[in-house]
């Protein structure tokens, strides 16, 4: 009967998915003394007795958070992530979460004892002040994550006993003294995997390495710091790195080709360094193996996109905005079927979007460009030309961004297909024609704006009918007409309404009633005549922008 009960026992635990923690799986008895020493530390915890209501009766391996040694008994994991805790004293731990608490104080005296933990994780967990160096004296850690950014450490040199170490993170870490030295002391861990540095202060990084370690190295994440030093070559001889993120820091110099070489490399983030610099034309003519994000955003990047842009099939994510890019984007484009982000605004580009890609449509609708594209994003970038239909063929768009260029033509009705779009953004274009009525079928839509064009025609009910969770309509200075019967309530609540230089007379919106949450209002030049309805003080609370010139209101502010 027992072993019957166990294998329940254990499948209930299983399909819980609290193997680790299910009481009734731990059934060897704990320590005496890991016993006492979990009791001595639960007197540190506020609120223990509602926090840890599990933790009575004789045997400690049931208790909540606690791993046992199926064998021996022995404790070798504690998981109180968002607990409390004070001090411990468990010799055979293997296993330590503290991370997203609220203590005070310095980081506990007794973790460099755990001569057998391989796990720590205090991130975020309310300590403060200096890491203690002695933390090197844990030989058998693999995982350590002290990310914070109320921590500090002057050098990283002890970090060279941790040659088990695989996972290190110290994100909001105060390395500000640590010099160039910090690379060479972690070019000592030869199994380290996962480097996560980002925001911690660092000024400098050895741009030469003569004898790389890092061999086993696949995250690098510098992020967000303030290193201004020439860009590092040693990065390309790590053939392991699958992703790295050096972006936000003042790197100067070249970027080196040899990251298109890198066999694993699926991620690369270089973005707001404003002095690293390439050709475009060379870096991305290359083939890219695995790469699926890349981020050259606010460099020196210059010069034209190749046509073998097309050829890097993995591309997810591309963000090439803020360059001097220059030239046409090429068709080839269309041939990037896992592509879901791409940014190029504020370049220099020439020509309009590609239009070889109507005809690859028309001809073989099963091979519509761009299939998986969630985010297209080129304002400021002097495009030309039309709107082109294949745009409308795009049935994950969420973002479309094409404000602020030289667009001309009308606006396609093929866009009342994208029904996944929740920002439409074209406004400071020279676009004509009406506004398509098909629009009001974008039930996602959440920001319209066609602002600053040459467009015209009447706009009525018909074209807001499924738009109920728009907060931003931005229509002004175009020559709209807005022809709504005097009892209709719009199904949005708008937070920004820019009308201004529409026609919405003659008399005060009176739809306007039902908009509660306005925080900016502009139907200025909108051929509005008449007194302003009392009601629309009430609503007027809300505001933080309120623009109604050039109107023939009789009243413009009444005193309750």
């Amino acid at each position: 009967m027992f072993p019957f009960l166990w294998i329940v026992l254990l499948l209930n635990c299983l399909i819980r998915g609290e193997f680790f923690f299910c009481p009734q799986a731990q059934l060897v008895d704990c320590h005496t003394s890991d016993r006492e020493a979990l009791l001595d530390f639960i007197k540190g915890l506020e609120n223990s007795e509602k926090q840890l209501s599990s933790w009575k009766g004789s045997n400690c391996c049931q208790w909540f958070g606690i791993v046992c040694d199926n064998i021996t008994g022995a404790v070798t994991k504690v998981d109180l992530h968002s607990t409390s805790v004070n001090e411990l004293e468990l010799k055979s731990l293997t296993y330590l979460d503290l991370s997203s608490n609220s203590f005070t104080g310095t980081i506990p005296d007794f973790l460099p004892f755990l001569e057998n933990l391989q796990y720590l994780n205090l991130s975020y967990g309310g300590f403060s002040g200096a890491i203690p160096p002695n933390l090197g004296n844990l030989s058998s850690l693999k995982f350590l994550d002290v990310s914070s950014p109320s921590l500090n450490v002057d050098n990283l040199e002890w970090m060279s006993g941790l040659l088990s170490l695989k996972y290190l993170a110290m994100d909001g870490v105060d390395l500000s003294k640590a010099g160039v030295g910090w690379v060479d002391a972690l070019n000592k861990l030869p199994f380290l995997t996962e480097l996560h540095l980002s925001s911690c202060h660092l000024s400098s990084l050895n741009y030469s390495l003569p004898l790389v370690n890092f061999s086993s190295l696949a995250v690098l994440n510098l992020s967000n710091n303030y290193i201004k030093s020439k860009f590092p070559n040693w990065l390309v001889n790590i053939s392991s790195l699958v992703s790295v993120d050096i972006s936000y820091n003042r790197l100067h110099g070249r970027i080196p080709l040899g990251f298109s070489e890198l066999p694993n490399l699926q991620s690369l983030d270089l973005g707001y360094n404003q002095d690293l610099s390439a050709s475009c034309f060379q870096l991305l003519r290359r083939r890219w193996g695995k790469i699926q994000v890349l981020d050259l955003s606010m460099t020196k990047l210059h010069g034209r996109i190749p046509a073998a842009l097309g050829n890097i099939a993995s591309l997810i994510y591309l963000d090439l905005s803020k360059n001097d890019v220059r030239g046409s984007i090429p068709s080839s484009i269309g041939r990037l079927s896992n592509l879901q982000f791409i940014d190029l605004s504020c370049n220099n580009l020439t020509g309009g979007l590609p239009e070889f890609l109507e005809e690859e449509t028309a001809n073989c609708p099963s091979k519509s460009p761009l299939p998986n594209l969630k985010n297209f994003k080129s304002s400021y970038s002097n495009l030309t030309g039309k709107l082109p239909n294949w745009i409308g063929n795009l049935k994950n768009l969420v973002v479309l961004d094409l404000s602020y260029n030289l667009l001309q033509g009308p606006i396609p009705l093929s866009f009342e297909n994208l029904r996944q779009l929740s920002e439409l953004r074209l406004g400071s274009n020279k676009l004509n024609g009406s506004l398509p009525k098909g629009l009001g079928k974008l039930s996602a839509l959440t920001y319209l704006d066609v602002s600053i064009n040459q467009l015209a025609g009447v706009i009525t009910e018909a074209h807001f009918s499924g738009l109920s969770k728009l907060k931003q309509l931005i229509l002004l200075r175009n020559s709209f007409i807005l022809k709504v019967n005097s009892s209709w309530i719009p199904p949005f609540q708008l937070c920004t309404l820019a009308m201004g230089s529409c026609n919405l007379g003659p008399s005060f919106p009176a739809w306007l009633r039902s908009q509660k949450e306005i925080v900016i209002l502009d139907f200025s030049n909108a051929s509005i005549s008449g007194s302003i309805p009392n009601w629309f003080w009430d609503m007027s609370s809300t505001l933080s922008y309120l623009n109604v010139s050039l109107n023939h209101l009789k009243v413009i502010y009444q005193i309750h």
